[in-house]
């Protein structure tokens, strides 16, 4: 009982933080490898005088990005999970849905026991598909201009398990797509979602 009161807190802290930072590493690399024109996103048109009239947003092409997003990073974890080796995911996830390894020793406050022991194993089980949402912020920025950013907003949920502990796991990532610097008098415009 005792040595279960030392080594569980350590464990269940050092198992949230393995599998934040494996699905981290994941959605950087998915969004990494997508191939789109940040051009194609923002959509400026401009009045007789030059200045900005209108802001619209690609929607299909942000839905497509979206879309594309999601069904990468559910495929990557379902097959990694599954003990598939997912050239994205060779180093975080080992096999059969392993995403870290820990030395019983290392869970204890003796620095020379830090690889001896049973290894706890911990990994990381989906509990539903992969979430996504693109949200725009837009904001004044300096003088007379505003900063625009498109994020990719995505939500997952999934179980931690390891031999003497089990926690649901909610991850949420906001990467942007663009950040956008937009000079001159910028008239009202509805984004394509407003942020909270």
């Amino acid at each position: 009982m005792q040595i279960n009161v030392l080594i569980k807190p350590q464990l269940i802290a050092i198992a949230k933080q393995k599998a934040n930072d494996s699905l981290t590493y994941l959605t950087q690399r998915v969004i990494q490898s997508l191939d789109y024109d940040s051009d194609q996103l923002i959509i400026y048109e401009h009045d007789s005088q030059g200045e900005i009239s209108s802001i619209t947003y690609n929607t299909k092409y942000l839905n497509e990005i979206l879309y594309e997003s999601v069904e990468a990073i559910d495929e990557n974890l379902n097959e990694a999970y599954a003990g598939e080796s997912v050239e994205a995911l060779n180093d975080v996830f080992h096999e059969d849905g392993i995403i870290h390894e820990v030395a019983l020793g290392y869970l204890t406050p003796i620095s020379f026991l830090q690889n001896f022991g049973y290894h706890f194993k911990i990994y990381l089980e989906l509990s539903s598909y992969v979430n996504g949402n693109i949200r725009v912020d837009s904001e004044p920025y300096g003088i007379n201009s505003s900063l625009i950013t498109v994020y990719l907003d995505i939500n997952i949920t999934g179980t931690i398990l390891t031999s003497i502990y089990q926690e649901e796991l909610n991850y949420v990532s906001s990467l942007p797509l663009i950040i956008q610097v937009v000079n001159g008098e910028v008239g009202s415009f509805q984004t394509y979602k407003k942020s909270e």
